[in-house]
């Protein structure tokens, strides 16, 4: 057999044994999503016993008279919101809620005169209000119908046009708070402690401000006609809001790390297989896939460690454990700590790139392309004087390996 052809069929069995290990990766990526899934229910469970989304309407105002019913949207609003959020735990699996303070007030304009007038508030129900609501001071009944709960509060016989209201509550609830702003002016403020806030809606926040602390957002929203010509759908179907999100958590990291198994093993391989041709050494497929199996513990490692440490954490261990496994083996078949330390060194450039591949998403692709690049250029470097075709005529075997 020509000497080249030897590099052609190490090559192929490199590319066998990494479709071999795609088996145990598959099977790290269900355990990934398993767990994942265990979270998720975790968290509805914690949404069932503590609250799920909310969102609140303006006031409306219905006018009972001779001349019927009519139904006044609010001349202004302020909402004034204490979001003040806690991490509730399930077992391993915790997920963030929140305790609302409103305080909702504001005036209505041009009403008519009535001895009957309601004081109206819409939100999904009132099981999740945290203590007593009161509606300008006065006790509120509710009336229920398919996609909303209305708090009803019966006020005193109107004698001006102008009514101010306020409104104070509690709510308790999970994932978002939403706002519907269908009064003709809305000014909203939302002030927490959670430190990772996602604006969501159709409206973002005019101002904002972000620290160690928590956040505060303001918005502020004008309606020119718009809220007043919608009295059928009163709860309205404009909002803006706030979603509470946890950094990406192991699971999600764990998935994506996974998703880099083929490269991450395939650049180690590489590594190896260029120190075989430089040094003009042997490591047979079964070294191969001993080291390739190591590195797909790793994930699995990364993931269990993960659901108790800070991911940081989690992947220094990992790291340390994968590092001090291969280092031991690659001695005992190399027969040199000095080579295998190289084989250490290789491995330790591969996870700083998979670290900074996993953790910097918006520039993964960059990153991955870039590692790539320099991957192939040092290759090219590195074998630009090698004789591919004397290469492995006479090459020493590793110890061991036979």
């Amino acid at each position: 057999m020509p000497a080249w052809s030897n590099s052609i069929v190490k090559l192929t069995s490199m590319c066998i044994i990494i479709l071999i290990l795609l088996i145990p990766v598959a099977l790290i990526r269900k355990q990934v999503e398993d767990r994942n899934r265990y979270q998720n229910e975790a968290s509805r469970d914690i949404e069932a016993g503590w609250g799920g989304p909310q969102w609140i309407a303006m006031p409306t105002l219905s006018v009972y008279n001779d001349a019927g019913e009519t139904h006044i949207i609010p001349e202004e609003v302020q909402i004034n919101c204490d979001l003040d959020v806690q991490i509730r735990s399930r077992g391993i699996f915790d997920s963030p809620v929140f305790d609302a303070a409103l305080v909702i007030t504001g005036h209505f304009s041009e009403v008519p005169l009535s001895d009957s007038v309601h004081l109206n508030l819409f939100m999904p129900n009132t099981a999740r209000i945290k203590g007593d609501i009161t509606l300008n001071g006065a006790p509120s009944f509710s009336a229920e119908n398919d996609e909303a709960t209305c708090l009803i509060a019966k006020l005193s016989p109107l004698e001006r046009t102008e009514v101010p209201f306020e409104i104070r509550f509690s709510l308790l609830g999970s994932q978002e708070l939403m706002f519907k702003p269908t009064a003709r002016s809305n000014r909203i403020k939302v002030k927490s402690n959670w430190q990772e806030p996602s604006f969501v809606g159709t409206r973002l926040p005019l101002t904002h401000t972000l620290g160690p602390s928590g956040f505060e957002a303001n918005w502020h929203v004008v309606n020119y006609g718009g809220a007043r010509a919608d009295i059928s759908h009163p709860y309205g179907h404009e909002s803006l809001g706030v979603r509470l999100v946890k950094s990406a958590s192991i699971y999600q990291i764990s998935e994506r790390s996974v998703k880099y198994a083929v490269l991450f093993i395939g650049l180690t391989f590489f590594g190896f297989f260029m120190f075989e041709v430089l040094n003009r050494l042997r490591i047979h497929p079964i070294q191969y896939t001993l080291v390739g199996l190591g590195l797909c513990l790793f994930y699995l490692l990364l993931l269990s460690l993960g659901e108790h440490l800070p991911f940081g954490w989690a992947y220094l261990i990992s790291v340390a454990a994968e590092l001090a496994l291969n280092l031991g083996y690659a001695t005992a078949v190399l027969g040199s700590f000095r080579r295998a330390s190289i084989i250490a060194i290789i491995l330790s450039v591969i996870y700083a790139y998979l670290w900074v591949v996993i953790v910097a998403v918006e520039y993964a692709l960059l990153m991955g392309t870039a590692g790539l690049f320099a991957a192939l250029a040092l290759t090219m470097f590195l074998t630009r004087r090698v004789d591919w075709y004397s290469w492995e005529k006479q090459p020493p075997p590793i110890p061991g390996a036979s």
